[in-house]
């Protein structure tokens, strides 16, 4: 509901105050054009383009809640949780770091591979992971 309202808010007021410059910037910088159906024009267009954004935000925030409480249900104590949305949900922050959040672990095979440039460029990724060799001479 309460995203139902915002979503209202955001869709009808960014509309109307584009609208709103639009009128008054054809009425200042052309007098003689009545500048009604270029601002209905801005309205109609700004009311499809902050529709679009409000969806997407919505989305998002579904997202994020599903993702939350598919966590807890799974967990019991939240394990992916952020310490922010732990407050939010009014839960404890993290016994082992408090205060820190979650920290993502990168994967196992990217340990020995430094950037361009030199340094350690192992493969570690083991024999289920690695690449087909290919030929550099051409011959397939």
């Amino acid at each position: 509901m309460v995203g139902g309202i915002l979503s209202l808010i955001i869709s009808f007021s960014i509309p109307s105050i584009c609208a709103l410059i639009c009128f008054g910037w054809v009425r200042y910088e052309l007098p003689d054009v009545n500048a009604l159906w270029p601002a209905l024009t801005v309205f109609a267009s700004a009311f499809l383009v902050a529709s679009g954004v409000t969806e997407v935000f919505r989305c998002t925030i579904d997202t994020v809640f599903v993702a939350a409480f598919k966590d807890l249900d799974s967990h019991g104590d939240p394990l992916y949780m952020s310490d922010d949305l732990r407050r939010g949900f009014d839960l404890p922050a993290t016994s082992q770091n408090e205060g820190e959040g979650i920290k993502m672990m990168r994967p196992s095979y990217t340990e020995g591979i430094v950037g361009r440039g030199g340094g350690d460029h192992r493969d570690t990724r083991g024999p289920s992971m690695a690449l087909p060799r290919t030929s550099v001479s051409g011959n397939v």
